[in-house]
Protein backbone atom coordinates (compact mmCIF):
# COMPACT_ATOMS: atom_id res chain seq x y z
CA UNK A 1 0.00 0.00 0.00
CA UNK A 2 1.39 3.65 -0.96
CA UNK A 3 0.73 6.52 0.85
CA UNK A 4 -1.73 7.48 -2.41
CA UNK A 5 -4.41 4.76 -1.64
CA UNK A 6 -3.87 5.09 2.29
CA UNK A 7 -4.84 8.81 1.80
CA UNK A 8 -7.74 7.39 -0.10
CA UNK A 9 -8.97 5.24 2.01
CA UNK A 10 -8.54 7.46 5.04
CA UNK A 11 -10.99 10.05 2.72
CA UNK A 12 -13.72 7.02 2.58
CA UNK A 13 -13.56 6.61 6.37
CA UNK A 14 -14.35 10.15 7.20
CA UNK A 15 -16.84 10.58 4.53
CA UNK A 16 -18.87 7.60 5.27
CA UNK A 17 -18.29 8.95 9.02
CA UNK A 18 -20.11 12.11 8.11
CA UNK A 19 -22.96 10.33 6.16
CA UNK A 20 -23.64 8.47 9.36
CA UNK A 21 -23.64 11.46 11.46
CA UNK A 22 -26.14 13.27 9.39
CA UNK A 23 -28.28 10.21 8.76
CA UNK A 24 -28.36 9.87 12.56
CA UNK A 25 -29.42 13.76 12.58
CA UNK A 26 -32.11 13.17 10.55
CA UNK A 27 -33.75 10.29 11.85
CA UNK A 28 -33.87 12.28 15.23
CA UNK A 29 -35.25 15.22 13.77
CA UNK A 30 -37.92 12.94 12.02
CA UNK A 31 -38.42 11.22 15.96
CA UNK A 32 -39.03 14.68 17.54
Amino acid sequence: MDYFSVHLVVQKLSLMRQLLQLGAIIVIIRLF
